[in-house]
Order: structure tokens, then C-alpha cells, then sequence
């Protein structure tokens, strides 16, 4: 509810994005059922956050388009700077790569998008979202957490840790 209404900064979001993922990974070691769920979320959806270079734009991608890391002839390519490890403290590795199946290292370029830009993670290239700006993160309107899906209440969840 801290957020209801407000309009959060990409570099606010990243921040935020990481301290829920550091929920979720603990919440994870302590529940089969929310290890399941979390996993299942992230496939399904684009919940992963990274900056784009700049800063000023964040890309969401699904579990099956992120990579922890680049291979080395990959490296200093545009590929690498989406590499989760750039982005995300060490300790989360293994609840990106083991919980929620990202690739531990992309070995090759991924294919060519009809727009003629290569495409971060291994997803079809049609299905990659340019990105996101701070506007759209703003709050939406309230559902009631009664009515909410499991993703929903999920990710309700660990906001409210992450304000507490």
C-alpha cells in the first residue's frame, strides 16, 4: 500500500526488485509450496528486472529469456551487460539458476529479432517487452487481496516484507 499511487524511478525499482528477490529466495528455502509457485510465476511472467544501459529503463524478462552469465567470447558484448550477475549480489545465483531455472551462463548469441536487434536472454524474440519506464511502474488500482491469484498474493507478500 506504501506504493499505491506513487510513481517509482527505475533505479527505486531495481533497488526494490532486488529486496524482493532476497525475500523470495529466503521464502523459498522455507517452503516447497512457495518454491513452486515462485518458479511457476516467473516462467509464466516477465518478473525479472534489469537495467537497461543508462539506467533509466528496466527490461522485464521471463525466467527462460534471463541468464545469470555470459560465456567468455561474450564478454564486453551488449549481450553481457543484461548478465543477472552484473545486477544482483552473488547470493542470489542460486535463486535465479536453481529455483527459478534461469540459464547459468548463455553460451551463444541468441537469434536475431525481426526488428534487427539481437535479444537479451533465449526467448522468442517476439515475445521480449522493449522495456519499462518509471511511469509504468506506478501502482495499480486495488483488487483486494481477496480476489487476487496466487502470483498476485505472492508478490503482495513480499512487498509487504520488503516495507515492513
Amino acid at each position: 500500500d506504501a506504493l499505491r499511487g506513487s510513481v517509482v524511478e527505475a533505479s527505486d525499482a531495481a533497488s526494490l526488485s532486488r529486496e524482493c528477490y532476497r525475500r523470495l529466495a529466503e521464502a523459498c528455502v522455507a517452503s516447497t509450496a512457495d518454491r513452486a509457485a515462485c518458479a511457476n510465476s516467473f516462467v509464466a511472467q516477465r518478473l525479472i528486472l534489469v537495467p537497461k544501459p543508462g539506467g533509466a529503463v528496466l527490461v522485464a524478462l521471463r525466467a527462460d529469456e534471463a541468464y545469470w552469465d555470459v560465456s567468455a567470447h561474450l564478454r564486453h558484448t551488449a549481450l553481457d551487460h543484461y548478465a543477472l550477475s552484473h545486477h544482483f549480489d552473488a547470493s542470489l545465483r542460486t535463486f535465479f539458476v536453481d529455483v527459478l531455472g534461469v540459464n547459468p551462463e548463455l553460451l551463444e548469441e541468441p537469434a536475431v529479432s525481426s526488428n534487427g536487434h539481437t535479444i537479451p536472454g533465449t526467448g522468442e524474440p517476439s515475445t521480449i517487452q522493449d522495456g519499462l519506464r518509471s511511469a509504468d511502474l506506478a501502482a495499480p488500482p486495488s483488487t483486494g487481496a481477496a480476489g487476487a491469484a496466487p502470483t498476485e498474493a505472492l508478490a503482495r507478500a513480499a512487498l509487504a516484507r520488503v516495507a515492513e
